[in-house]
């Protein structure tokens, strides 16, 4: 048993979600990051990322839904990911040059295009490829997608994982919310499995727009943080600049999260 002020926070590794709406910086804010960054470019928008030395990628896309490939490619490379790690390093990948990178962020950037990767995958495995998706389907889809996040997850580096949003009625509270976009009740349920919930956002003043990222849950719109007065609600969409207020923050904390550590809004 261990006592809640004793965690480690210097060697804790970050989880993040980024949902948003098309358009309003999801994929940008990961080349923010201060380090190696691994995307699996599921949406095929890694061209917005294009300035950035330090992003690797591989875009996967699924070419014939009735003879469905892409699962399988994202499953391999998560695997590669996972078996390149030895005591002490990070998940590595060899550039086609023989050079091996290691990574400080792994980034999943396109939660929709997985979800479908996996109904693909279920469907054709049932014998009706290419098929709308029956009832029984749903259950394996939300397994295998959650199979594959918490193997992101456990990676010995900082993960990330990117949603578009939706539209979905609270039942308890009798009103209209945005999600991450989702199957099921994994769009209530999936931002508890991450340390930092961002939405991105874009505001209008005039003739200027401004992006900016929510990190706090406005009762509308989903987001939190496990570091509770680390961030602003609204910050500038930089992850370097927002991870060194967490750092800050853990400094100020100490070895321990302190006595709002059980007191988690995500």
């Amino acid at each position: 048993m261990k006592k809640a002020n004793e965690i480690d926070l210097k060697n804790h590794r970050l989880k993040f979600l980024i949902v948003g709406e098309p358009k309003t910086g999801k994929t940008r804010l990961l080349g923010t990051y201060p380090g190696n960054v691994f995307v699996f470019d599921l949406d095929d928008g890694i061209i917005t990322l294009i300035d950035r030395e330090n992003v690797y990628f591989e875009t996967i896309v699924e070419p014939n839904p009735k003879k469905p490939s892409a699962l399988k490619k994202t499953n391999v490379l998560l695997n590669q990911l996972s078996e390149s790690v030895r005591d002490g390093s990070k998940p590595s990948l060899e550039t086609p040059d023989g050079e091996r990178v290691e990574f400080d962020l792994v980034a999943l950037d396109g939660s929709t295009e997985l979800l479908q990767f996996i109904m693909n995958n279920v469907t054709w495995m049932n014998g009706r490829a290419g098929m709308m998706p029956s009832r029984e389907d749903w259950g394996p889809q939300m397994v295998g997608y959650m199979n594959f996040i918490s193997q992101l997850k456990s990676l010995p580096c900082d993960t990330a994982v990117v949603c578009h949003e939706k539209l979905i009625e609270d039942q308890a509270e009798g009103k209209l919310k945005m999600a991450p976009m989702v199957t099921g009740q994994l769009a209530n349920r999936i931002s508890g499995k991450f340390d930092l919930c961002f939405r991105t956002c874009v505001k209008k003043a005039g003739k200027e727009f401004k992006y900016e990222v929510l990190t706090q849950n406005s009762g509308v719109y989903q987001a939190g943080t496990r570091f509770m007065d680390a961030l602003d609600p609204f910050e500038e969409p930089n992850l370097e600049k927002m991870l060194s207020k967490i750092e800050t923050y853990k400094n100020k904390k100490g070895k321990g999260v302190g006595e709002k550590s059980n007191q988690v809004e995500a």
